[in-house]
């Protein structure tokens, strides 16, 4: 690696490399230099090295994830990521979502459903049922690839190409169900999502998410490179967007490491919903 930034100092991967080498052989130092060379190169973080300097504590967490890492990582991801999920990680965000709703509103069907971060598509076919008839389900992502497995599934009326945050603060359509499965992990500071959600529903409209937990206060960037939320950090943060919490319990929506990783289910609605 090292051979790889003499050869070619103005090559950002060279310098990524270096640091993840640095950093798994305990070589802190030379980790946070490579990997801040490597952000010198690459603004756009589309490999994580923020989040790397976070783990060596040599960066504070930011508030998100870079959108071109997450596009990155799930366009890689795309082939692949519904049998890692339910093989590998025995993911079950969606049922644990669909319950919650049935929960809550077991009756209500709903005329129009966005799925944030709807990936390759696993919701859809536990939100279609929950539509009205003439009803649309919109998917949205920032993979094309992720995009490109939802629409062969042909449950989706529309499917959109977008930064879930820059959606939601600027689009003029609204909803009465939006849900995010498997996706605030890779958000930090909720606080303009959820301002976006309460925006864009109608009064008295749901958002059902799943997070994961942490036990102590506020927000911490995982060494997954995943955000876990703390559960009275959330409550407040719903409060301020102008969301109230109908429904939020404890359950796992997928494993780590062969665990169950702890999580959140959660239901709510505008505040004067």
């Amino acid at each position: 690696a090292r051979a790889a930034t003499e050869a070619d100092p103005s090559y950002p991967e060279a310098w990524f490399t270096l640091g993840e080498a640095a950093q798994q052989a305990g070589e802190t130092d030379a980790a946070e230099v490579a990997f801040r060379r490597y952000l010198s190169l690459a603004p756009d973080d589309r490999h994580g090295a923020g989040a790397h300097l976070v783990q060596l504590g040599r960066a504070p967490a930011p508030d998100q994830l870079p959108a071109a890492y997450v596009r990155a990582l799930f366009d890689d991801y795309a082939p692949r990521f519904e049998r890692a999920l339910r093989e590998g990680l025995a993911y079950r965000g969606p049922e644990l979502l669909a319950a919650a709703l049935g929960a809550v509103a077991p009756e209500r069907r709903f005329a129009s459903v966005l799925d944030l971060g709807c990936g390759t598509g696993l919701m859809a076919p536990l939100l279609r049922p929950l539509l009205r008839p003439g009803g649309r389900l919109t998917g949205l992502d920032l993979s094309p690839a992720m995009l490109a497995q939802a629409r062969r599934s042909g449950l989706y009326d529309a499917l959109l190409d977008d930064d879930l945050v820059a959606h939601l603060a600027a689009t003029p359509g609204r909803h009465d169900l939006i849900v995010a499965a498997d996706v605030l992990a890779y958000l930090g500071a909720l606080a303009p999502m959820l301002a976006g959600v309460a925006r864009c529903l109608v009064p008295g409209g749901l958002f059902a998410a799943t997070l994961e937990l942490h036990a102590g206060e506020g927000v911490r960037l995982q060494a997954t490179q995943r955000y876990a939320h703390g559960e009275a950090w959330l409550r407040a943060a719903l409060a301020a967007a102008g969301l109230r919490a109908l429904r939020l319990e404890q359950a796992s929506a997928r494993h780590e490491r062969g665990q169950p990783g702890p999580g959140l289910v959660l239901v709510a609605t505008t505040a004067g919903g």
